[in-house]
């Protein structure tokens, strides 16, 4: 009885003992775990544009490009993370050294010991002895030497080109943190080192993309989205009704990330409706060489005056411009002599006084014969506004009604300014 006593004690000691020892490993791996985490999760990400690698670093740095900004999203080809008065990490590609741009396929360690940048502890190294990002490197440490940091150096080759990287590995400024928060901070910036993948470069035009009335000797802004451009050439092009290729323009070059440009449009631009603006996207400083291009979407046109109701005439008028405009009316009344003539329009609600001048008459002579009241036509001209009562519109015309106090005017300068519509 005694022997199964003390065997029934001894069990429960021993589940004891099982069960505590397990709360405590559970309690102790749990909190280690949670104590890790990622100490990273609040840093910023800096992306390098030009050479597609990204790593993260404390909101508190700054890029010695940019004194007293975070290192922003660029495309430098060397970049300083800093902490106060202190660098921490440093990534160097050159492009037009030789050493930095190694033929496809070249192993690392073989062209290292090649260009004798091997250091003396490290000759007999015969592959990779670090990886960063994924990609075998080969890292060294480098103790201070005249103009030269105390500092881990690494080297990888990516797309044959050699990037390095030199990691602070001991400072003396006592302004910087001390050596052994540098090399942590350090390690885990490396630790979130990574290269993406280049985001497809393209470009759209936006303005004028199709149905626009854009007026010669106006400026308009042509607009557009890109992305991955070095710079922009922008050209006109005109086709012919058939859709075959007519003519074309260049306009202008602009270095991005610029996505508009002010153009004034030339007062000889031949006038169309077949008009498209179409974008060239030059890629040849930055890799991959090459061109992407678009053109608006439809045809937009080129005139010399926009298209108003006749009632709008009158709100084109600027006394420090000269503009022009075109609409449609039926004539109410139309008289002219050897000096001058006038036209009056109307829709049904509104009128609009035409006004031919002694320089222009002649011209129109021919024209103004062939017209009639009731006929619909088309003028353009410089608008402004005239009182019906000054001139003596009820009179001249012979008019049953009485006009408005104020009704808009053309003055007819130009030699295209009536067109009948039949």
């Amino acid at each position: 009885m005694n022997n199964r006593a003390f065997s029934k004690i001894g069990i429960i000691v021993i589940l004891v003992v099982l069960v505590a020892g397990g709360i405590f490993a559970w309690q102790y791996f749990r909190v280690s775990k949670e104590g890790i985490g990622d100490q990273t999760a609040d840093w910023k990400i800096y992306t390098n544009t030009k050479y597609n690698y990204q790593l993260k670093a404390p909101q508190d740095f700054w890029n010695k490009a940019k004194p007293s900004a975070w290192v922003d999203s660029s495309n430098d080809d060397s970049i300083w993370f800093y902490r106060g008065h202190q660098w921490y990490i440093m990534i160097d590609y050159f492009p037009d050294a030789s050493f930095y741009n190694p033929s496809l396929g070249t192993e690392l360690v073989g062209w290292l010991k090649e260009n004798e940048m091997l250091l003396d502890n490290y000759q007999n190294l015969e592959k990779p002895n670090f990886e960063i990002g994924g990609i075998p490197a080969v890292r060294m440490y480098s103790p201070e030497r005249p103009q030269a940091f105390n500092a881990d150096r690494i080297y990888l080759i990516k797309d044959n080109k050699l990037f390095q990287i030199q990691v602070l590995a001991d400072t003396d400024d006592e302004n910087s943190v001390d050596v052994k928060d540098v090399k942590e901070i350090c390690n885990q910036m490396l630790s979130t080192f990574r290269f993406i993948e280049a985001e497809e470069p393209y470009i759209k035009v936006l303005s004028p993309d199709g149905g626009e009335e854009w007026m010669a000797g106006k400026t308009y802004d042509i607009t557009w989205a890109s992305k991955g451009i070095d710079e922009v050439g922008i050209d006109l092009k005109l086709m012919n009704l058939d859709g075959t290729f007519n003519n074309s323009w260049k306009i202008a070059t602009v270095a991005s990330p610029k996505e508009s440009y002010s153009w004034e449009i030339p007062l000889d631009q031949s006038l169309a409706s077949t008009y498209k603006i179409v974008l060239i996207g030059d890629l040849a400083k930055a890799p991959p060489a090459g061109v992407v291009q678009d053109e608006s979407d439809n045809y937009f046109s080129i005139i010399y005056t926009p298209m108003v109701e006749l009632r709008d005439v009158i709100n084109y008028y600027d006394p420090n411009e000269v503009n022009y405009v075109r609409t449609t009316g039926i004539i109410v009344g139309l008289e002219y002599g050897d000096y001058s003539g006038s036209i009056l329009l109307s829709d049904n609600s509104d009128y609009l006084l035409v006004a031919i001048s002694h320089a222009t008459i002649d011209h129109y002579k021919d024209i103004l014969a062939g017209l009639q009241q009731g006929d619909k036509i088309e003028v353009q001209g410089n608008p402004s506004f005239t009182s019906p009562k000054v001139a003596g519109l009820k009179e001249k015309f012979n008019l049953p009604q009485d006009l408005p106090e104020t009704i808009g005017m053309l003055t007819l300068d130009l030699f295209d300014g009536i067109k009948k519509i039949e």
